[in-house]
């Protein structure tokens, strides 16, 4: 009687969320704008999400959480193909489900990896999201001045620049009707010394500051909301 041919055992291939701490991550495929579901399990990176750009361009990412627990405590990198990390251009205010947002410097294929403070598993909704680059407008603008201005694309960042002196005590105010305007105030060093949303009459904001040195002063007005766009009167007064 012929002897039967062994058995052979099947091969058992783990879900991607199931990957053995240590091992390398799998890749998961991501289309430009097609959110995929994504089970984040803590202090471990067992899949990282891969996309491709035709070209550079601004790209965004977005987490939604699908368990309905708590918001979620996640943020993500970015790296190009020769593993080189891009560093972040914003953080938007006004859309708390999305983190950052990424200036890709060519067209090619880019790996995201997600890492947080999570402390249990979450299941959440990811998209990588192309977004425009943000205009820029606003002028120069002298104590006493009032001056028009116009949020007109999504994301854009007026900034208003003035000369200051130590301890002049300066007063900002914009008015901006059927529109929900944020302000910040940075120093000569580029740091953000003040910012409001809503203090001020019908909510809109105002920075009140004793400046802390000579030199060159920039406002930036934008919208709350990155969607918005709207019409504004932007003044700067030295109350002292």
């Amino acid at each position: 009687m012929p002897i039967p041919s062994p058995t052979s055992t099947p091969q058992i291939i783990p879900r991607p969320d199931t990957q053995p701490t240590g091992k390398t991550p799998v890749k998961r495929t991501v289309a430009l704008g097609t959110p995929i579901e994504v089970v984040y399990l803590p202090d471990q990176v067992r899949e990282v999400y891969v996309f491709e750009s035709e070209q550079a361009r601004r790209v965004g990412i977005i987490f939604e959480p699908l368990d309905g627990g708590a918001p979620l405590r996640l943020k993500a990198q970015i790296f190009t193909e020769s593993g080189e990390q891009l560093s972040p251009v914003s953080a938007p205010i006004g859309q708390p489900m999305q983190r950052e947002e990424w200036d890709l410097p060519e067209a090619g294929e880019y790996t995201v990896r997600i890492f947080g403070p999570e402390t249990e598993a979450r299941a959440l909704k990811l998209t990588v999201v192309i977004r425009l680059s943000p205009t820029m407008g606003g002028d120069t603008i002298g104590y006493g001045e009032t001056h028009s201005g116009s949020i007109e694309a999504r994301g854009q960042r007026d900034q208003w620049t003035f000369q200051g002196r130590f301890e002049d005590h300066v007063l900002i105010t914009v008015l901006a009707p059927g529109a929900d305007m944020y302000l910040e105030l940075y120093g000569p060093s580029g740091e953000l010394i003040g910012q409001d949303d809503d203090s001020g009459s019908s909510r809109n904001p105002v920075i009140e500051k004793i400046l802390p040195a000579d030199g060159t002063y920039i406002i930036v007005a934008r919208m709350y909301d990155d969607d918005q766009t709207g019409t504004y009167q932007i003044s700067l007064k030295q109350l002292r």
